[in-house]
């Protein structure tokens, strides 16, 4: 990367449904070593279905998005990743008329029942996201790095305590 660039990496609200696990970040932060796969099964109790293998995967990008910004220390190059929620798209709409439930379990809702679990009761449109991106892109943004947006309606917020993934702590910011 070169001095002022910057990465936005798409992930997902997903990525905030794995738990907090120490094991799981080691895991997810080498996802090219041997056996990743088995140590994810084993991890997640057993194969992780579509679903889950999703959530790990955006939560992985997210990691990925603060590891960068430590490793490009010095460049005054950016890594941040933005973390849409229900966002009405060609790839929903693909999925068809359920949505995973972001309450932890494997529970799938209707469109509309999946709507009014976030506060602003809609959906969001692929023209707020890429403002936020070309936002994170700009010089505005020049002091944000390593870090995840939730663009979500509030819907984070409405996850349930413990359910979500906790940032790093200030501890794992050394050098």
């Amino acid at each position: 990367m070169i001095r002022g660039s910057a990465a936005v990496f798409i992930s997902s609200l997903a990525s905030y449904l794995p738990p907090a696990d120490a094991k799981l970040d080691t895991l997810l932060d080498d996802p090219l070593q041997a056996g990743f796969l088995d140590a994810l099964e084993a991890f997640h109790g057993r194969e992780p279905d579509f679903d889950w293998t999703y959530n790990y995967a955006k939560l992985g990008v997210n990691r990925l998005a603060e590891r960068l910004a430590r490793d490009w220390r010095g460049r005054e190059a950016r890594a941040l990743s933005l973390s849409p929620g229900m966002i009405d798209s060609p790839m929903a709409r693909a999925e068809g008329d359920t949505f995973p439930s972001h309450d932890g379990t494997e529970t799938r809702v209707s469109r509309h029942d999946k709507a009014r679990e976030i506060p602003l009761e809609r959906e969001g449109s692929l023209l707020e996201i890429t403002n936020v991106v070309d936002f994170l892109l700009s010089d505005g943004a020049s002091f944000l790095n390593g870090i995840d947006i939730t663009v979500d309606g509030g819907h984070r917020a409405r996850l349930a305590p413990g359910r979500h993934h906790q940032p790093l702590s200030m501890s794992k910011l050394a050098p």
